[in-house]
């Protein structure tokens, strides 16, 4: 059976790995059309590297420049767009959950008088209740207006 064109053209450019390039190789040994296919494909490989290549003129590589430019900057400012709105839904949806925890945890407790709002008061039941035993512990625990910068 013999190879299709695409397997010829990488035979011919060297792509095909050892088992496949013998494969074919021993095949073209046997078969004169895949022999002339594979001569059609050196000949125009040959014509091609002997043609010149065009270049372009200054005006048309600056006006191929702004163009891709535009372009990449028109798919930057999407991503910056989408970047910016997921930030934003991330945000607004943070603040939501961060308000419903604190009415939830300022219902739930009772604050300590000439403590700042965010140190809440454990009731003398609570497991984290704990009393004083160091006089460090009792600097901490001291109701702010008493309280002193120095241990004692």
């Amino acid at each position: 059976m013999c190879p299709s064109p695409e397997q010829l053209q990488r035979f011919f450019d060297d792509e095909l790995a050892a088992p496949d390039r013998g494969r074919i190789a021993a095949h073209l040994e046997e078969c004169s059309q895949c022999r002339a296919e594979l001569a059609q494909l050196g000949a125009l490989s040959a014509v091609l590297k002997q043609s010149a290549v065009p270049e372009l003129l200054p005006i048309a590589m600056a006006r191929l420049q702004q163009r891709i430019s535009r372009v990449t900057d028109r798919s930057l400012m999407r991503l910056a767009w989408a970047m910016s709105s997921v930030a934003a839904v991330v945000l607004v949806g943070g603040l939501m959950l961060l308000q419903a925890s604190t009415a939830t945890a300022q219902a739930s407790s009772t604050p300590v008088q000439g403590a700042p709002p965010w140190v809440e008061a454990l009731s003398a039941g609570h497991p984290l209740s704990r009393n004083a035993t160091s006089p460090a512990a009792a600097w901490y625990l001291a109701d702010a207006s008493s309280r002193s910068d120095e241990l004692p």
